[in-house]
């Protein structure tokens, strides 16, 4: 279906216990040249983490078309359970099928947890996945058939995400997944939208993304900072009055 029928297929997979097997290795892999590792993304870098242990990940420089907004306004997105989603390097090479990967964290102190429901979460053991240059967590595959015009006809798309929670009700509105989904499946559908023609809608609520480490400076600002400046300025209008 995907590959003779122009197929498209969008797969949200969270990692799952160790001995379980999903059957999909064969299709993501084999066939689509993507490999999603079946680890949980754990980090201890509190600048790569909201308050609640949701992961900010940022979109990938490739200027795909499911990413390319969020790049442009460099909005993230935050995702709970989230596993590594990359290119399989170990492919055969195949002229047909394009692999971009989409979404990713670039903290180096990030890794893939392997038995992460009997062993610690906050630093890599022997087995864990480290990458060198960050972990990805979604990527997206094309393959087009040579039709001998001399152009390409696509022949089916399929797209990974290493999670699912960030699309669910209580996640949608948060940061850019919304703006996520709804540009995965214009894509999918080759839904082309003219910007140009669109009216630029009001906008209703603002939404500001905090880290855990700037939530803990925010929080601190607000319980000595300010209570400090303004004991400070009492402190120098007694002064004054007391001359």
């Amino acid at each position: 279906y995907l590959r003779d029928q122009a197929g498209r297929l969008i797969l949200m997979l969270e990692p799952v216990s160790p001995n379980t097997d999903l059957g999909l290795d064969s299709l993501i892999s084999d066939d689509w040249g993507i490999r999603a590792d079946n680890v949980l993304i754990c980090d201890s870098n509190a600048d790569e983490k909201t308050p609640t242990g949701d992961l900010i990940l940022l979109p990938t420089k490739s200027g795909h078309p499911v990413v390319s907004a969020l790049a442009e306004s460099k909005m993230p997105v935050v995702w709970g359970r989230t596993r590594i989603v990359r290119a399989d390097l170990t492919h055969e090479p195949d002229p047909g099928l394009v692999i971009t990967t989409l979404l990713g964290t670039p903290s180096r102190t990030a890794f893939g947890k392997l038995h992460y429901e009997t062993t610690d979460q906050t630093r890599p053991l022997p087995g864990d996945l480290q990458l060198r240059d960050g972990l990805t967590t979604a990527a997206a595959a094309e393959r087009h058939r040579q039709s001998g015009l001399p152009f390409s006809v696509p022949s089916g798309r399929l797209l990974v995400f290493g999670g699912a929670d960030w699309v669910g009700n209580s996640s949608l509105e948060a940061a850019g997944n919304l703006q996520c989904i709804s540009d995965a499946i214009n894509w999918m559908v080759n839904r082309a939208l003219a910007l140009g023609s669109v009216p630029a809608r009001p906008v209703e609520n603002l939404q500001l993304v905090l880290s855990e480490r700037e939530m803990q400076r925010l929080r601190g600002g607000l319980l000595f900072a300010l209570p400090g400046a303004a004991a400070l300025l009492g402190l120098a209008v007694w002064w004054y009055r007391r001359r």
